[in-house]
Formats: structure tokens, C-alpha cells, sequence
């Protein structure tokens, strides 16, 4: 499942390009795609699977938001 997140989430991103010397160029992403695959995968292992809602990434033009439904066990508080 994350992985087919993850090959249509980097599409909505705007890579930009830094010429370093060398010959070939260096993209430089607006999210490192690291962090974003580990945004998603935390999100979809995390999860509240008894609720019937889906995980949501939101791509603006400042921020990104990776949202899983759920919550803190209870018991537990921020």
C-alpha cells in the first residue's frame, strides 16, 4: 500500500535543480523523499484500522500534511 503512495506522492512535488560542477545536475526536492516515505509509512502501520476513514496527504504550497485517523491508546495523553 505505501509503496503505490509513494509513487504518486513525489508527482505533486516541484524539483528544482543545482548545477554543482559536475556534469550531471543534482535535483533537490521541495520534501526529502526520505522523509515523506517514512511520514506515510508510520501513517499507514499507525493507523486506527477499526475506524472507517483513510489516511490523508495534503500537498500545499508551504506545507505537507500526512493525516492517520486514530489516536493515543487509552490511558496515554500528550
Amino acid at each position: 500500500m505505501h509503496e503505490n503512495i509513494l509513487s504518486h506522492v513525489p508527482l505533486h512535488f516541484r524539483p528544482s535543480f543545482v548545477m554543482t560542477g559536475r556534469p550531471e545536475r543534482e535535483e533537490v526536492w521541495d520534501y526529502p523523499l526520505e522523509a515523506v516515505r517514512e511520514a506515510v509509512v508510520n501513517a499507514v502501520c499507525h493507523r486506527d484500522y477499526t475506524i472507517m476513514s483513510q489516511i490523508e496527504i495534503r500537498i500545499y504550497d508551504n506545507e505537507l500534511i500526512v493525516w492517520s485517523p486514530g489516536g493515543l491508546p487509552p490511558g496515554l495523553t500528550l
